[in-house]
């Protein structure tokens, strides 16, 4: 690939917000027309001439078509750009930064609207489904080893702390949902845990740095806005050569998902869950799937690197 026609598609300023846009999440046409604004027909224009330069790439959703930066532009460009004296940026960045925050929040209530809603008989259920999908044996087969501490992602109603609890000396609930977290303080109570609970965004963690041997992260991710970002801050709470489990569903076109469980993403390819783990410095050690139902579910063991 000639390192002109790279930096001539870079040197565009509407092709280098979509670029900014990029590096924050993944995106649909519309939400970056929403950002930058004009026509759909040149926003597409743009995108394709960054596709087509390898600096782009799309990924079909069930009836959604969302673009992110490909691995070579992470591999050889991110840097670079994020390293950018700031007042070297276009003066619409700054109001592109504020809309994308719009579109995050739009996605964040989206999901929260579901959990709010749900009744009893309706979570009974939902914790059925996440039980039939990987059991708390599969959790405790994969878990394995004591350690000091574990983390529980997006712990929701604390059905995983029990399970949890007896590979570490503590174990750490994070959820964004208060109703979520009360059930989860009946339930840690109830089997004499020794635990914590934070109400927070999973993107934000009240957590120190490197003060966590391993993250648990069941189900989590496809109700989250930017699931790389959840990724990154799970390995800033991480100790050197500490674990990260993912579960999650495999990427699939069942758009019911997003009515019945919620869902913001339609699951992920591997290499899209390694991609990110990778860019957080996290080395994948396992990865294995299992059927379920005509779904399959992905889970992923990493370490920190040193």
């Amino acid at each position: 690939m000639e390192i002109t026609k790279l930096f001539k598609a870079l040197g565009d300023e509407t092709r280098f917000r979509i670029i900014q846009i990029l590096h924050s999440g993944t995106y649909t046409v519309n939400e970056i027309l929403f950002v930058i604004g004009g026509r759909q027909s040149n926003i597409s224009h743009h995108l394709k001439i960054l596709s087509d330069n390898g600096l782009v790439e799309s990924k079909k959703e069930g009836m959604w078509i969302y673009y992110r930066l490909s691995t070579f532009y992470r591999e050889h460009f991110a840097k670079v750009i994020e390293n950018v004296d700031k007042s070297w940026l276009p003066e619409e960045v700054e109001n592109d930064n504020a809309k994308i925050a719009m579109i995050l929040k739009k996605r964040q209530e989206q999901a929260e609207k579901y959990f709010a809603a749900i009744d009893e008989k309706e979570h009974k259920q939902l914790m059925q489904f996440l039980d039939n999908i990987f059991s708390s044996a599969e959790i405790a087969d994969v878990i394995k080893e004591h350690y000091n501490t574990i983390l529980d992602i997006g712990c929701g109603n604390g059905r995983n702390l029990p399970v949890l609890a007896p590979f570490c000396n503590k174990v750490i609930g994070v959820d964004r949902s208060a109703k979520m977290l009360q059930m989860a303080e009946h339930l840690a109570k109830k089997t004499s845990l020794n635990y914590e609970l934070f109400n927070s965004d999973i993107t934000s963690l009240p957590i120190a740095d490197e003060s966590i041997d391993v993250v648990f992260i069941n189900m989590v991710l496809h109700h989250v806005p930017v699931p790389g970002a959840a990724i990154n801050e799970a390995a800033r709470v991480l100790k050197h050569k500490g674990k990260i489990f993912i579960i999650d569903m495999e990427e699939h076109n069942d758009e019911n998902f997003r009515e019945t469980q919620g869902d913001l993403w339609l699951g992920f390819s591997r290499e899209e869950l390694i991609t990110w783990l990778n860019a957080a410095g996290l080395q994948v050690e396992m990865q294995m799937s299992k059927p379920y139902m005509q779904h399959k579910i992905i889970i992923i063991k990493a370490t920190k690197s040193e």
